[in-house]
């Protein structure tokens, strides 16, 4: 019997590791995905600085994809393709999270 319950803990601490692993990069995807169309899309969205979801772009720091929109679709495409390949493996009910919160 208690080797159930510490094997429960264990799955529960798991599980919670899972959802905040997969919610991070969720974040880490979505601020890409504003930071590229604020690259690219600047002068189609005049008040983008209003509309945008993270207001503090805390996770991107690099400087050289300001002058390069290409290089800003690459780097989009590369987290995007890490979101995915880490959503895969995912149980369905912290990839249903993950999508209400997308729609949120």
């Amino acid at each position: 019997m208690v080797f159930k319950r510490q094997q429960t803990q264990q799955q529960k601490q798991m599980t919670a590791y899972d959802k905040k692993v997969t919610h991070d990069m969720f974040e880490t995807t979505m601020e890409w995905l504003e930071k590229y169309i604020e690259i690219v899309y600047k002068n189609e969205f005049p008040d983008w600085e209003r509309r945008k979801q993270f207001r503090n772009n805390t996770i991107i720091k690099r400087t050289d994809i300001y002058g390069n929109p290409g290089l800003a679709e690459d780097s989009l495409s590369t987290q995007m393709l890490l979101f995915q390949s880490t959503l895969r493996t995912k149980a369905p009910f912290i990839r249903e999270e993950i999508q209400k919160e997308f729609y949120r």
